[in-house]
């Protein structure tokens, strides 16, 4: 039995490992003090370590929450809890509040928990440290973020700050919400402006993990904004946008406990969905395909195609769940049209797919600052709605699979499962005729803002907003123009593949005109969709073409391939006029695509181990 002088005595675990209820294992010492600790104080010995996850996570090691008396309470101190609150939890909150604002002294954050004392817990006050806040008196839209509006945090109190320093990230999540966010809607504005501004990062390792994913997805998405973030004067010290996003990742990682999928929440799914993105602009497309299977299995459990389970949602968490639900949409349509390997599995299935009601999953269209927890308000006449275009969307990726009309309506047609089709080629025809041509019109009536020949060309028409508010929301509607035109003429052009493909699979099962279905008859059809697309992409700015990222350049170098297949001879007017067309496609998408890797979407990007190569000879 060892001696009581032997036995390791319990000491008081740090600040960020008490917020977050893990264990605090206090056995690495700090850098530059590696045997620093021998022949001092039990209280200078903790404050020159570091506890074994502040060092994994780059976080800073500190002891600066007050500690509570052990043992039960008096019976006074007991009674008179019951009506205030104690003198350890304000001390707590005290602390607490001046962990969160922007202007504590940098002296006063080095006070240790030795020194924080009844005696003294009065200099750390609301009035001590208020805040000013950048986001007061903010209307929509805006960019939501100012680094040079209100001081910046004090370095080494938030876990983001082993990524980069609190400015720059508050320039990424705006841009973020400048750019991003019409195309990939994972957060409620006010709500993720509230959090972040309150520093809900320090204690809530899910909205931590949704920084880092939102990081991640915004460099990889806009290459431009990478360099400048690399210029700031408070630089990156990432050399480039894939050494960034596995930090991010490897960061997002070490969040994870044992725990980490007992509890799921939206965030949960929206850190898994943005790093599947920011995984498929940098080309690792293995990695991608890993975490998307992650977010697809988080979006089942979360019940996200299933309205009958909002029910005990509110508000807020019902507009999100909508628009998650969507965007997993997106994913199973191109595994639909774009799957010929047949080794990616899907969100959804036909079994799925035939009790999902699409229309009542649709968001409402208003924009965040109308939501709140129990009530939507009205969306301002003046004003389109961001979720306007995000539905447009929708609806494109929806007509490319099924007939807009809702499951059950009385004007809906009776639809035949691929599976039923795939046996009998006249349906499948049929079928793939009615998808290109409802396609083509679905488009008519859009709002000015969103049209392909757009009447609004700047910002004359937004009353109400200044400057800054104009650019910021022209630049949301041109870049959500680009993403639904493209998208819309990039599934025709793969409808129509289908179409030629099945016609020259099965000659004999297809009762159709055979002279008019030949390659010259239906080319002018395919030279009439890449106009417009190069119409789009020349009547749009590169700047608001960038937020849509690769999926963007993919779609682009899909349309422009067709043009390889011209049925005229070189010299002919139609050919000469299609290998102009090849040359205008060529030169955008250099310009479009800012790979750091070559593409491998197409090929086998991986090697199985266990089979045996075969002799040659």
């Amino acid at each position: 039995m060892s001696s009581r002088a032997s036995q390791q005595i319990a000491r008081q675990a740090c600040d960020c490992c008490r917020m977050r209820k893990r264990k605090c294992d206090m056995g690495s010492p700090s850098a530059g003090s590696p045997n620093g600790s021998q022949g001092q104080s039990p209280g200078l010995r903790e404050r020159k370590q570091q506890c074994k996850r502040c060092v994994e996570l780059g976080l800073s090691c500190t002891f600066l929450l007050p500690v509570a008396a052990r043992g039960p309470r008096k019976k006074d101190r007991f009674t008179a809890s019951t009506t205030s609150s104690s003198p350890a939890s304000n001390r707590r909150a005290s602390v607490l509040e001046a962990l969160h604002r922007p202007d504590v002294p940098r002296e006063m954050m080095a006070i240790s928990r030795t020194t924080t004392s009844p005696s003294n817990h009065q200099l750390v006050t609301r009035e001590s440290v208020e805040a000013i806040s950048p986001f007061a008196n903010q209307s929509s839209p805006q960019s939501v973020f100012s680094t040079h509006s209100a001081p910046s945090r004090l370095s080494g109190t938030f876990p983001t700050d082993n990524l980069c320093s609190r400015p720059l990230l508050n320039r990424i999540m705006s841009d973020y919400l400048d750019h991003l966010y019409p195309l990939i809607p994972v957060v409620h504005r006010p709500t993720f402006r509230a959090d972040l501004e309150k520093g809900k990062d320090l204690y809530d390792n899910s909205f931590l993990a949704l920084m880092l994913s939102i990081c991640a997805a915004t460099v990889g998405t806009m290459p431009r904004k990478f360099n400048e973030y690399r210029n700031a004067p408070n630089p990156l010290r990432f050399k480039t946008r894939t050494e960034m996003i596995n930090h991010c990742y490897d960061m997002c990682l070490g969040l994870r406990g044992p725990d980490y999928f007992d509890e799921i929440n939206f965030n949960k799914w929206a850190s898994s969905y943005l790093m599947q993105i920011a995984f498929f602009q940098i080309g690792q497309h293995n990695r991608q395909r890993m975490v998307e299977v992650e977010a697809m299995q988080l979006g089942r459990l979360l019940d996200l195609h299933k309205i009958s389970s909002y029910d005990s949602l509110d508000c807020i968490q019902k507009q999100l769940r909508k628009k998650g639900f969507w965007l997993m949409f997106y994913g199973y349509i191109h595994s639909q049209l774009q799957n010929l390997r047949k080794e990616r599995l899907t969100y959804l299935d036909e079994t799925t797919m035939s009790t999902i009601n699409l229309q009542e999953l649709m968001p409402i269209e208003v924009d965040d600052e109308m939501i709140h927890e129990d009530f939507v308000q009205p969306q301002p006449e003046q004003y389109l709605s961001l979720t306007t275009g995000f539905n447009v969307a929708s609806r494109i990726f929806w007509a490319s699979l099924l007939p807009l009309d809702s499951p059950g309506s009385p004007g809906a047609k009776e639809q035949y499962c691929n599976c039923v089709r795939s046996k009998k080629p006249n349906l499948q025809f049929t079928h793939l005729q009615e998808r290109l041509y409802d396609l083509k019109y679905m488009l008519d009536g859009l709002p000015p803002q969103l049209r392909q020949w757009a009447t609004v060309r700047d910002e004359e028409e937004l009353d109400g907003l200044d400057i800054q508010q104009r650019r910021v929301l022209h630049s949301q509607y041109e870049s959500m123009r680009a993403n639904i035109h493209v998208s819309h003429l990039w599934l025709q052009s793969i409808v129509a593949d289908q179409i030629d493909a099945l016609r020259d699979r099965e000659p004999n099962g297809i009762q159709v005109d055979p002279v008019a279905t030949t390659a010259r008859n239906c080319w002018p059809e395919r030279e009439d969709t890449c106009r417009q697309l190069l119409h789009i992409l020349h009547g749009i700015p590169e700047i608001h073409l960038e937020p849509n990222g690769h999926h963007l350049t993919y779609k682009v170098r899909d349309v422009a391939v067709t043009l390889l297949a011209c049925p005229f001879d070189s010299q002919h007017e139609v050919a000469r006029r299609a290998f102009g067309y090849l040359r205008e496609f060529t030169d955008i998408l250099s310009r479009l695509d800012g790979s750091e890797t070559i593409n491998t979407l197409s090929l086998q990007s991986w090697v199985d181990t266990g089979r045996k190569i075969g002799r040659i000879g």
